[in-house]
């Protein structure tokens, strides 16, 4: 429910939904990530850069998502070393050509 509620950039009710879905603590990566994109949704960077953390801590399975999402949220940031090098180790956990296309045009030279 809560990824419905993102979709629906209703990130507030989307945490909501996160947070009772915690009891649950086989899904707690999954929770961490999916609460950091409510976070990045509502513009709060730094908070979505600290639940993709707690994901990547907590166990999740991909992590190139985590990365990829760290990238962007640090893109926001303006802090290009730091996507770049979230974007990299995106690459690492799963050398997707989605991801490197995706970024191409902005980081030419940056493989």
């Amino acid at each position: 429910l809560g990824i419905i509620f993102n979709n629906l950039f209703l990130p507030d009710k989307a945490l909501a939904s996160f947070n009772k879905a915690k009891l649950f603590i086989d899904f707690k990566p999954e929770i961490f990530l999916n609460s950091g994109n409510s976070y990045f949704i509502k513009i709060e960077f730094w908070k979505a850069i600290e639940y993709y953390d707690k994901s990547i801590n907590s166990g999740i399975k991909d992590k190139s998502v985590v990365f990829y999402n760290k990238g962007l949220a640090y893109e926001m940031l303006k802090d290009m070393s730091a996507a770049i090098s979230n974007y990299k180790k995106a690459l690492i956990h799963k050398p997707d050509a989605v991801y490197l296309e995706k970024k191409r045009m902005h980081f030419i030279g940056w493989e």
